[in-house]
């Protein structure tokens, strides 16, 4: 349940976004470009967009941060694993602590995005409902053949990790 909640709410602006990226492709716009389409397909006030691009950007601040916590304590985990005699209370104690830092960082985005919904009337909220379900099958194509590209090889990321080129 948890999940969904955290997820729901990720899907719906993403997919918001990405319905007005399908014209020239999801690669060809920038993020700048794409919220402000969006920000025109959803009819925002100057003052709406204002207050989404604050949120946005201390948002996205608070997240560098939190994600250099969990790359430390993931660099801190392969220590403790790769130690001669691995301590294993230690390290189960490290993973739980990722975790925790890793759910801490999913509500922040859920609450980061209830906030940014709070802003919208509800004709805007309508207007974003309609776009997703728009939008819904086109996403699910573009993930679905993004992820065939990663299992075949065709990108040079996969699963996390960077996949070095020589």
């Amino acid at each position: 349940m948890t999940k969904r909640m955290i997820i729901i709410p990720l899907v719906i602006l993403t997919t918001g976004a990405l319905a007005l990226a399908q014209e020239r492709g999801l690669m060809g716009m920038r993020g700048e470009e794409i919220r402000g389409r969006l920000a025109e397909r959803l009819k925002l006030t100057d003052e709406q967009r204002k207050k989404l691009e604050s949120m946005r950007v201390e948002h996205q601040k608070q997240q560098i941060a939190h994600r250099a916590k969990v790359q430390t304590a993931a660099l801190e985990l392969r220590q403790l694993m790769r130690a001669d005699k691995p301590d294993k209370a230690a390290i189960e104690r490290k993973m739980n602590d990722i975790a925790k830092l890793r759910v801490e960082a999913n509500m922040r985005r859920l609450n980061h995005l209830q906030s940014m919904r709070e802003l919208l009337t509800p004709e805007q909220q309508q207007a974003l409902r309609e776009l997703r379900s728009e939008v819904r099958p086109k996403v699910r194509k573009f993930m679905r053949e993004r992820m065939e590209r990663r299992l075949e090889g065709g990108e040079g990321r996969t699963f996390g990790r960077w996949r070095h080129r020589w």
